[in-house]
């Protein structure tokens, strides 16, 4: 997607869920690494998905890609989202935020809250990150919250080369107050013995 004449690179993903195999969960996350892998390195990435794993509250030795600030406990669904993150230097965005517990939870059912749709974005322009929203009362699925994010996407800037700085002869064309200066200063320059070229 171009956006404001930047590119930022979008995937949506769905993780299988927990009574899915072994088999199926480690083929949805060597599919991920695959993706990624066929990105650059500095290019923009955001993962929106329903990842089905608890990242937890906890953030030990892990602090680059998570926040602190998330809910509950970790399950080994949430180590494998921990550890794609950490793979491809990806923060967990939704854990960087101190928010509400009701501003946490993505999902509910039958009484069951928990947190399990996350935003991944590059650890290198996470500044760029500027807030993240769970929206109430609108579903995309009966049981799923809407997940916002808001950017602010800074442009990528290309050095100016230095020229070479110019005389503006043309100010000196007329008769005047400019060139009287002028040659006033050069002169005196010439006589304490100073380079003009300089």
């Amino acid at each position: 997607m171009c956006c404001g004449g930047e590119i930022l690179n979008i995937i949506s993903a769905y993780a299988p869920q927990v009574g899915c195999t072994e088999e199926e969960k480690g083929n949805f996350w060597r599919d991920m690494g695959g993706v990624m892998q066929d990105l650059e390195e500095q290019v923009r990435v955001i993962v929106g998905a329903d990842l089905n794993g608890h990242v937890g509250s906890e953030n030990e030795a892990i602090g680059r890609v998570h926040g602190g600030h998330g809910i509950g406990e970790r399950n080994p669904e949430g180590e494998r989202v921990v550890d794609f993150s950490v793979s491809f230097d990806m923060a967990i965005v939704n854990t960087f935020f101190k928010k509400k517990r009701e501003h946490i939870i993505t999902y509910r059912s039958w009484g069951r809250c928990s947190q399990i749709d996350y935003f991944l974005y590059k650890r290198i322009k996470l500044m760029e990150v500027k807030n993240y929203k769970v929206i109430s009362g609108d579903q995309v699925a009966p049981q799923h919250r809407l997940l916002c994010i808001d950017l602010g996407l800074k442009r990528e800037r290309k050095a100016k080369a230095k020229g070479i700085r110019k005389t503006k002869w043309y100010k000196l064309v007329r008769e005047g107050d400019k060139m009287r200066e002028f040659k006033r200063r050069v002169l005196e320059d010439i006589d304490r013995g100073i380079d003009v070229q300089e």
